[in-house]
């Protein structure tokens, strides 16, 4: 099957992680390896899925394929 969820819990969970992580990295103005959450991902069923999760507690975007997590 080509859609997918993901539970709120590991979207908070990414969320805590991001926001850690600019808290330790605040002064120092390193790049942030991206949180890939999810990978093999058509354009279709991420088109598919923010259509029916209008609220996220992290932005995501798909970039070739892979569903990755930022700020």
């Amino acid at each position: 099957s080509t859609s997918f969820r993901f539970s709120k819990e590991l979207l908070n969970q990414v969320r805590d992680r991001l926001l850690a992580f600019q808290e330790e990295n605040m002064e120092a103005n390193e790049d942030m390896k991206p949180i890939i959450i999810k990978e093999n991902v058509s354009r279709e069923a991420y088109i598919k899925y923010l259509s029916t999760e209008r609220k996220l507690p992290v932005n995501i975007r798909l970039i070739n394929g892979k569903i990755i997590a930022y700020e």
